[in-house]
């Protein structure tokens, strides 16, 4: 997951005007109910820091939202029955979960793990 700052600057850090949420950061529960205004510290003891307390809390929160639901999203990309869907999915991971679900199913599972190491150990990290 790739990494993003978080806009924190003085000038956020005033009652007006508002400053909504950048809409690359616009998706978890948290962020509709905060602004930047919100997130971005005015004086007091946390003046020399980009959040207090509770702003920190709530980025924290939204960054676990964020990884949770990009494992969920992922998850079900990879599963779908969807033709559309299985596009997305690189082929390499479509074939080694593929392999994974023979494992289950297969008397000689133990073969299949042997003769696809290489594809498990790449595409999985087994």
């Amino acid at each position: 997951m790739p990494k993003e700052e978080f806009p924190a600057a003085k000038k956020y850090a005033v009652k007006t005007p508002v400053h909504k949420f950048p809409m690359q950061y616009d998706f978890s529960p948290f962020s509709k109910y905060v602004t930047l205004n919100d997130m971005n510290v005015n004086g007091g003891l946390f003046e020399r820091r980009q959040f207090d307390t509770l702003s920190s809390q709530i980025l924290i929160a939204h960054n676990c939202y964020t990884y949770a639901r990009s494992f969920i999203e992922a998850n079900e990309l990879a599963f779908s029955s969807k033709a559309a869907d299985l596009k997305r999915v690189p082929q390499q991971l479509s074939d080694a979960l593929g392999i994974v679900e023979l494992i289950f199913t297969d008397e000689k599972w133990d073969t299949l793990i042997t003769s696809n190491e290489n594809l498990l150990n790449e595409t999985l990290g087994m």
